[in-house]
């Protein structure tokens, strides 16, 4: 009789413990079913296993910038001259901006080809807007700060690192 008793009281705990088990494998069927449609879009996997990439990359550089910033000191600011291509060692920023004088448009061009032909910033002050452009450079990148005749704008070049 004693021995029956503990088979029943064994026998319910693992119809409870079954019980509870096919409730997780039904959530798990119900989450894979919906996971589903988005495991076949392998443009779209493609493009979030590229963008990854590209973020690992990044993070990379950086780091690898800063480790090598730890063993020497911070280069220096620069005033680029207009009209003339850069090319950058680091990321950098660059900025122009009005400080009296002779007026003109100013604007900041990057990209692979020298010279670099993508605007990515404009300062203009002949209607007192846009007075100041500034703008990230990254590695390898060549630049410029292209005018015709904006002798009252100052330029900064501020390695990052």
């Amino acid at each position: 009789m004693f021995g029956n008793r503990v088979n029943r009281d064994e026998h319910e705990r693992l119809l409870a413990r079954l019980d509870k088990l096919e409730q997780k494998v039904r959530r798990i069927d119900a989450t894979t079913a919906q996971a589903a449609p988005l495991l076949q879009d392998t443009d779209r996997l493609a493009r979030l296993a590229a963008e990854a990439q590209r973020m690992v990359e990044a993070v990379q550089a950086a780091v690898s910038g800063a480790a090598a910033m730890a063993d020497r000191p911070h280069a220096a600011r620069f005033r680029p001259r207009f009209n003339q291509v850069y090319q950058a060692k680091g990321y950098g920023y660059v900025t122009a901006y009005f400080t009296g004088g002779q007026t003109g448009t100013v604007r900041l061009l990057v990209g692979d080809e020298s010279p670099p032909e993508q605007c990515i910033g404009e300062a203009n002050v002949t209607n007192d807007i846009n007075s100041f452009l500034g703008g990230i450079v990254r590695p390898g990148e060549h630049w410029m700060l292209q005018t015709k005749g904006a002798a009252g704008f100052t330029t900064c070049f501020t390695p990052m690192y």
